[in-house]
Order: structure tokens, then C-alpha cells, then sequence
């Protein structure tokens, strides 16, 4: 039978941390939850919050969460999903809790921007393109005072850092100026 999997998306409720026992896992807690606008009133509400504690197994998944994520950041996060059940040794009762096992997660670009940062190329693996003025950061958080992280505080949603995109973007022509269209409607890949 397939584990089943979801889709969390919310609020990252504190910094990620390692786990003590094992430094290999990284653990987090998601706060997802829902607004809704009063009918009569007219005023937001806030509904239920659901608090999913996340897991990561994945070594460099969780350096790479170590290294960027903070409290307070909107992540969406992929996981897989199980209920362990057990049988509390002191009052007899049983027990049940839903556990996530984050595969892969991102920032929310709804409220603010981010920079990419690709891990070194290893073993012939996917390196995000073409770095040849890159300085590699080996799995650190990159700090380039000429470069600064985009989203450095949490409540400010990156406004601040907006940086323009390069000249030779063929995404990022402003909106009334569109990129020469070539004769297929394409864009060159």
C-alpha cells in the first residue's frame, strides 16, 4: 500500500532544529491555517490553525532547510504521511499521532521573494545551470555582502531586497513591454 502524501502550506512556527539524539534529522513545526471573511460583520476571522510536526530524514534536505529557514517564513512543504499509534507507559492509555516526513519544501512567494542558491554539482547531478561567477557555497549559508540574502527578516517580506531581473531574462520583461516574439510563439529554452 502507498504512503499516502500532502501538501502543507503555512507559517514555519520556529527556527528548525536538530535533533539531539540524532543530528542527522532535522525537525519543524508548521502552523497551517485559515481566514474567513464574517458575512455579516464583513470583518476577518481567523479559523482553525493546524500544527504539523514536520520531520526530515533527507541529509541534505535538511542542511539545506538548515541553512535558509527561519520562524515566521511561508513554506509550502510536500510530506509523506503516518499515524503511529503506541500505548502510554504510565496511565495505559492509547495513543495516536500523525507524523509528517517532509520530501521537499520551499519558501511562499505570496508575501515575499527569494534568491536561489544551488548546492556544488555532486556525482554528476543536477547543478541549476550556469555558475561560472558563482562562488560555490559547499552546503553553508551563502553571505556576499554585494549579494545579500533576499529575505533576511521574516515580517518584512523581502520588499526591501526586491532585486530587478537580469537583462537577458526572457521571463523578466516588465508587464506593457513585452520580449520580441519569435515566429513559433515560443520562448528559446
Amino acid at each position: 500500500m502507498p504512503i499516502p502524501s500532502t501538501t502543507l502550506e503555512g507559517r514555519l512556527t520556529d527556527d528548525p532544529q536538530r535533533n539531539q539524539r540524532n543530528p542527522n534529522l532535522v525537525e519543524f513545526s508548521i502552523a497551517e491555517g485559515t481566514r474567513y471573511q464574517d458575512k455579516k460583520t464583513g470583518e476577518w476571522k481567523d479559523g482553525q490553525t493546524l500544527f504539523a510536526r514536520c520531520k526530515v530524514w533527507d541529509t541534505t534536505l535538511g542542511n539545506n532547510i538548515m541553512n535558509t529557514l527561519r520562524k515566521g517564513m511561508d513554506v509550502v512543504a510536500l510530506a509523506d504521511v503516518k499515524q503511529n499509534s503506541w500505548t502510554d507507559q504510565q496511565t495505559g492509555q492509547k495513543r495516536s499521532m500523525v507524523e509528517f516526513t517532509v520530501t521537499n519544501i520551499g519558501v511562499g512567494l505570496r508575501h515575499a521573494t527569494a534568491q536561489v542558491m544551488p548546492n556544488p554539482k555532486r556525482n554528476g547531478g543536477y547543478d541549476g545551470g550556469n555558475h561560472a561567477n558563482v562562488p560555490q557555497n559547499n552546503g553553508q549559508t551563502f553571505q556576499n555582502p554585494n549579494n545579500p540574502p533576499v529575505f533576511q527578516n521574516p515580517n518584512n517580506y523581502g520588499a526591501d531586497n526586491f532585486q530587478p531581473a537580469a537583462s537577458n531574462d526572457p521571463w523578466g520583461a516588465p508587464m506593457g513591454n513585452p520580449a520580441p516574439v519569435s515566429q513559433n510563439d515560443e520562448p528559446e529554452f
